[in-house]
């Protein structure tokens, strides 16, 4: 990928970035406050990532335009908010939401890598996937992923290994036999609680039926599994029923545009209340002049592809439907007529004290080994290894060139996140940050510029500032980072003058005023290649 344009702003001042070299390029200023932040988080979020602007800048009121190049075809991204336009070679595609944007990018852009999350397969969203070759300036956390939550630092390891073609579990036989004698000592402990526990006043006839019928594990493995399957079904069919919403929005904009068409081809359309022949089209957050042709049949052509894509998307939901309503099918059929009795059991079981919570806590333990043994799925032998490799791996470039950047480091990267309760100070956050994108980078050899924002501040020397740049340059590949420089730094006209180096200086720039009324005509122009009007 070769980002050529960026621009951003609306229908009154606006700012165009369209000097991007191919190797690396240095946004630099003087002074904090100049736009450069403002640039990059932009660019991610022309490409799908969550909106991490800083605080003061309302990113909502704003289009943000985006161009490259990617494995020879030419792309252009038009968002705002949530609505996304794309012109694929002179083709516009129109995406009503990040979840319609991210199914576009991994049919047209990329092919996405897919984890199982949350108990079902999920293509990745394009915030974690972005992290891949992207270090913003907010939100740092050397533990965790940017803005974990929704997703964390596993999820980005299985995407790692998504990427690898690796995905899956697997224990080994010491593992197993562990967790089959963990299970052991757990049993004899329940057996002892539960022998403890009929020495309560609990009614004896519904005792002897319950033991008779089935264990109150039983019932609670089954409770646990029974609403897991549910919550997922409930989730899958809420996802359905908006893909479905969707649809019909698609079909419906379809036929309205098809009689549109019919009608402009008879004769003249115009505004009943202001006279104009201007005919808008609004796609969410993005207004489209559909008095055009050219935009009118691109729609068109766009919403055509749209309606494909949601019914692909609905059928695999509906796929995915059929087998968990199957497992609920099957579960259910296990279900004894003495079940009421179980829960009966249980209620009064709630009220025998301490020794009941403490049971109860065993009994979760065993669920949670016994479903680990279930888990198990062992997809290629040596897959434990192959995943160890790709992590030692990526770990070991990331201490050679960390070896490079800072010879007297004292640093030794074991992981690819630091603990929880380890914090890198100044420089070093820098180094670990710089060390990973380089080692994705060597490791994967994707076709992703590597972005990072502030990429030698928290007290990164000279020195080491100079090494990340002999690296990055060395990669001959398209890299785009930020940095502010001292004054004396500045006047000495520092990067204009090193080697092959892309220098944008955003000095001049006014502080907090990169949106100005000099690209106001150009941004349009840019918009109107979309059939988009700036309300």
């Amino acid at each position: 990928m070769k980002i050529k344009k960026f621009a951003f702003g609306d229908k009154d001042t606006a700012f165009i970035e369209d000097r991007f070299g191919d190797l690396v390029n240095i946004i630099f200023s003087d002074d904090n406050n100049k736009g450069k932040t403002l640039v990059l988080q932009g660019i991610m979020y022309a490409l799908g990532n969550d909106p991490i602007f800083p605080a003061g800048f309302d990113y909502s009121k704003n289009y943000f335009f985006l161009q490259f190049t990617f494995n020879n075809k030419n792309f252009m991204i038009l968002r705002r908010n949530n609505s996304f336009s794309v012109i694929i070679d002179g083709e516009i595609n129109i995406l009503e939401s990040a979840s319609e944007f991210k199914y576009f990018f991994d049919k047209n852009i990329f092919k996405l890598p897919e984890i199982v999350h949350r108990g079902l397969p999920k293509i990745i969203d394009l915030s974690l996937f972005l992290q891949l070759f992207f270090v913003g300036q907010d939100k740092r956390d050397t533990s965790n992923i940017f803005n974990s939550g929704y997703y964390n630092k596993s999820d980005f390891v299985e995407m790692l290994y998504a990427l690898n073609d690796i995905s899956g579990t697997e224990l080994s036989n010491e593992q197993i036999q562990h967790i089959k004698e963990e299970l052991k000592q757990l049993r004899v402990l329940e057996k002892k609680l539960s022998n403890e526990i009929d020495r309560f006043n609990i009614n004896k006839a519904v005792l002897e039926n319950v033991k008779s019928s089935a264990s109150f594990n039983a019932y609670k493995e089954q409770e646990v599994r029974l609403r897991k399957i549910n919550d997922n079904l409930v989730k899958l069919r809420k996802r359905r029923y908006a893909e479905r919403t969707r649809l019909n929005n698609h079909l419906n904009l379809k036929a309205e545009l098809n009689s549109l068409n019919r009608a402009i081809n008879m004769g003249q359309v115009s505004c009943e209340n202001c006279g104009s022949n201007n005919i808008i089209y609004k796609s969410k957050d993005i207004s489209f002049d559909v008095s055009n042709k050219e935009v009118r049949e691109s729609i068109l052509s766009s919403v055509e592809k749209n309606i494909h894509l949601k019914l692909e998307v609905i059928s695999r939901i509906d796929f995915e439907i059929s087998e968990l309503q199957s497992d609920l099918n099957s579960e259910i059929s296990k279900v004894s007529p003495e079940l009421r009795d179980i829960i009966l059991f249980k209620d009064e079981l709630d009220n025998a004290g301490s020794l009941d919570k403490e049971l109860f806590a065993k009994q979760r333990d065993i669920e949670a080994l016994s479903q680990k043994l279930k888990n198990v799925t062992i997809k290629q032998e040596g897959l434990s290894n192959q995943q160890n490799l790709l992590i030692s791996n990526i770990i070991k470039v990331m201490n050679d060139i960390y070896k490079i950047i800072d010879e007297s480091g004292i640093q030794t990267f074991t992981d690819l996140f630091t603990k929880k309760a380890v914090n890198y100070s100044g420089s070093e956050e820098q180094e670990f940050y710089f060390a990973k994108l380089y080692a994705l980078h060597v490791i994967f050899k994707h076709k992703f510029p590597i972005i990072i924002d502030s990429f030698r501040d928290r007290e990164l020397s000279t020195s080491k500032e100079i090494k990340m740049i002999e690296v990055l340059d060395s990669l001959e590949k398209q890299v785009i980072v930020t940095a502010t420089l001292k004054k004396e730094e500045y006047n000495s006209e520092k990067y204009e003058t090193y080697g092959s180096i892309t220098a944008l200086d955003y000095s001049s720039h006014k502080n907090g005023r990169i949106l100005t009324e000099h690209f106001q005509s150009e941004f349009i122009s840019i918009c109107n290649k979309f059939g988009v009007t700036i309300l």
